[in-house]
């Protein structure tokens, strides 16, 4: 009986140095979408948002969570602005690290493709 409960005491020890706290975690890649306006002008978003589109102004952002396994292809963010002297700034952020950016008027376009 004492063989055994020293095993059994060794076993409740030793046995967390032999599995790993990942296992069946997958993981997310957290992405954030940002739109800046220079103008109180109103834009559209197009993508990524819920359908119907909407018009907005000055800013918006929205975010989404992609599982490693889905992040295959690629994200995007469009809006437009019908006021040619607007410029819309689009970033797309990756787990808070920026990894696109464009200026433009009238239709902006942005996108990410994952490696």
């Amino acid at each position: 009986m004492k063989k055994f409960l020293s095993i059994a005491v060794m076993a409740l020890f030793v046995a967390p140095f032999f599995t790993s706290c990942d296992e069946g975690e997958e993981k997310a890649y957290i992405i954030k979408y940002v739109v800046r306006a220079n103008t109180d002008s109103a834009f559209q978003m197009l993508c990524p948002t819920p359908s119907p589109y909407f018009w907005t102004t000055r800013y918006y952002e929205c975010g989404d969570t992609i599982k490693e396994r889905d992040a295959t292809s690629t994200v995007q963010l469009r809006c437009r602005c019908e006021d040619s002297a607007t410029v819309l700034t689009g970033e797309i952020y990756l787990n808070g690290e920026l990894k696109a950016k464009k200026d433009t008027t009238l239709w902006l376009s942005v996108s990410y493709t994952f490696k």
